[in-house]
């Protein structure tokens, strides 16, 4: 057994600075993890439907709220903009609110025909 001696009127001590920065700092990445998906997210009530789901890669996926405006990666963007975004792509993913006026959507589709996009989506929930 291995015996310590102990100093006489020596006290032990611990710092706690760097534990605390390591707390604090895995403390704020994990609150930037949990609050990433709700940053980027808007509140759109897309349609039902019935279906098989396909799922397109490299494709721009475009959201119209029931106003009637336009955003891309939950920055709003006008029709002038959307217009430049939409010529490298060959396929558009439109999720509309489902209050939505029509003219809207044919507006983003007509936009998007004339830059050469050929393939559209129209996103449902299931």
């Amino acid at each position: 057994m291995l015996k310590l001696k102990r100093g006489e009127g020596k006290s032990v001590v611990v710092d706690v600075v760097p534990l605390v920065d390591t707390l604090l700092a895995v403390f704020l990445f994990l609150a930037l993890l949990a609050f990433k998906g709700s940053l980027y997210q808007m509140k759109v009530q897309v349609p039902r439907a019935k279906g098989k789901s396909q799922e397109v890669r490299g494709s721009l996926k475009v959201v119209i709220d029931k106003e009637g405006r336009v955003f891309i990666n939950s920055r709003r963007v006008s029709l002038r903009e959307l217009r430049k975004i939409v010529k490298g792509y060959s396929s558009l993913i439109i999720y509309g609110d489902e209050r939505v006026n029509y003219g809207a959507i044919v507006k983003v589709l007509d936009l998007a025909r004339e830059e050469g996009v050929e393939n559209f989506l129209l996103a449902v929930r299931r």
